[in-house]
């Protein structure tokens, strides 16, 4: 069994797991929890405990096996402390701090490119990822997706200017943020 504070310093207890590619095994989960501390520590997660209380959340639903309740209503009743009326449909609270929270998880990596596993979070879950430090994804969970790679590619939008002086109206492809 292993266990690390939250942000609301609860101890969420982990099993280890097996090699049995049903999740991570022992020195899987400590890296993970090692980084997930390493993390809470830094001042910027420090002064920001609902971000912390998140982060804490979604990993230790992930070591524990549990990534298939790492939804924005479950987010939002056990990480946030909102009431079971919490409706995550009309409340963008949740989305907003999962945003905070991958740039600041960004942030983080780029500030620390020695640590071990980074974890990141792609904008279309709340469910987190850990990469090693060449750059492969670690597997943790029997049910790991990798994420469909055109759903994170940035939109682009195509400007057609129609200025009378060209015969031709010309394009420009814009890249968003």
């Amino acid at each position: 069994m292993h266990g690390i504070k939250s942000a609301d310093n609860k101890i969420n207890s982990t099993n280890a797991y097996n090699d049995n590619n049903v999740g991570p095994d022992e020195t899987r989960v400590n890296q993970i929890l090692i980084t997930l501390r390493n993390i809470l520590s830094d001042k910027y997660f420090i002064a920001s405990p609902k971000m912390s209380a998140l982060l804490s959340y979604v990993v230790n639903e992930i070591v524990t096996g549990n990534s298939d309740r790492i939804k924005g209503y479950s987010v939002a009743i056990d990480a946030l402390g909102k009431p079971s009326s919490f409706d995550p449909q009309n409340d963008p609270s949740v989305r907003v701090l999962a945003n905070r929270l991958r740039a600041s998880l960004q942030n983080y990596n780029a500030m620390n490119p020695e640590q071990a596993l980074f974890i990141k979070m792609y904008r279309v879950s709340y469910v987190p990822h850990f990469i090693d430090r060449s750059g492969d994804k670690v597997q943790y969970d029997i049910d790991d997706e990798q994420p469909n790679p055109s759903a994170f590619q940035k939109p682009t939008l195509t400007a057609v200017s129609f200025n009378t002086q060209h015969s031709q109206p010309r394009s420009y492809l814009l890249e968003l943020i």
